[in-house]
């Protein structure tokens, strides 16, 4: 049996159904695409459907609401770069080297231009309404600094980091690349990916007790 085909954007006819996953993924992606041309405020449920190519009750069988779904493109973005993030750990070829590449993959955020657009939609959100999205917030952050956490364990048993403390720093080399990723988005200060990374290797690495070069 042939797998069900999408409708015209603008629905017309009845829309096939698609299984669960394929659904929702259509919702979020559509959802994205009309807040990154409409902004979030004004953008409807019915101009998602419509970019989706499917029917309201697709929508409500699966988002209470349109800050329901907005919560799920953050959920979906979190665990798609804590993936990129662990790839790029797991490559590396010393702890040393793993902060590096989690802390440079972190600041893709700003210096990627597709990243950076898909972020803004969704930080300009958040930012209005930040008590809606602790949650997602700490799910976010433990998803993805679990890799750098990981390095930091492996570079405390090897003397490379003879002073840290693997979660606490973790959290810590978050919040400071994110930092410095707004001041990029922002235009507060203007610096290359470089300079911006070895701005937060700076900080970072005497406090974790690296004594190389």
């Amino acid at each position: 049996m042939a797998a069900p085909t999408r409708t015209s954007r603008r629905g017309i006819g009845r829309p096939r159904r698609f299984l669960e996953e394929t659904e929702i993924q259509l919702i979020l992606d559509a959802a994205t695409t009309v807040m990154r041309r409409n902004s979030y405020a004004d953008a409807t449920v019915q101009d998602i459907l419509d970019e989706a190519g499917l029917s309201t009750r697709a929508f409500y069988r699966h988002f209470g609401s349109k800050d329901d779904l907005v919560k799920a493109i953050y959920r979906r973005d979190a665990e798609r770069s804590a993936k990129r993030l662990a790839d790029r750990v797991a490559a590396a070829t010393s702890p040393r080297a793993a902060v590096e590449e989690w802390i440079d993959e972190l600041l893709s955020f700003a210096y990627d231009a597709r990243r950076a657009q898909r972020m803004a939609v969704i930080r300009a959100e958040v930012v209005r309404e930040p008590t809606r999205y602790t949650q997602e917030e700490r799910a976010a952050v433990d998803l993805m600094t679990r890799p750098l956490v990981q390095v930091l364990a492996a570079g405390k048993r090897d003397g490379s980091f003879p002073t840290t403390v693997p979660r606490r720093d973790a959290v810590s080399i978050y919040a400071l690349t994110r930092e410095v990723w707004r001041w990029v988005l922002d235009g507060r200060f203007r610096m290359s990916r470089r300079a911006a990374l070895d701005h937060v290797l700076r900080f970072t690495l005497p406090a974790l007790g690296w004594k190389g070069d």
